[in-house]
């Protein structure tokens, strides 16, 4: 009985993130600024970053979020269903 209620909990959850439309490109840059935050704070990054590109890729529908400062690029994929990551990042180190 518990494992039917976890299994239903599971599919439901999936369900909700997984077959909704992907994220409005104005949802994917809030959450792509959010964790860059993270990242910055995590990795004692501390140079300024602007938003050059904001690409969405249809066969996957994740948006691919690049950030650029003076010596770094960070790209993050920001995706409804699977969450967001970074993606790549070029001399970001600390």
């Amino acid at each position: 009985m518990v494992l039917l209620i976890f299994t239903i909990a599971l599919g439901a959850d999936y369900g909700y993130r997984c077959l909704r439309p992907p994220l409005t490109k104005e949802e994917a840059i809030a959450r792509a600024k959010v964790r860059l935050a993270r990242y910055s704070q995590s990795s004692d990054m501390k140079e300024a970053m602007t938003l050059p590109d904001v690409t969405f890729q249809p066969n996957n529908k994740v948006w691919l979020v690049t950030f650029v400062g003076q010596k770094c690029k960070v790209i993050l994929i920001v995706d409804r269903c699977h969450g967001d990551d970074v993606g790549s990042t070029n001399a970001c180190a600390g």
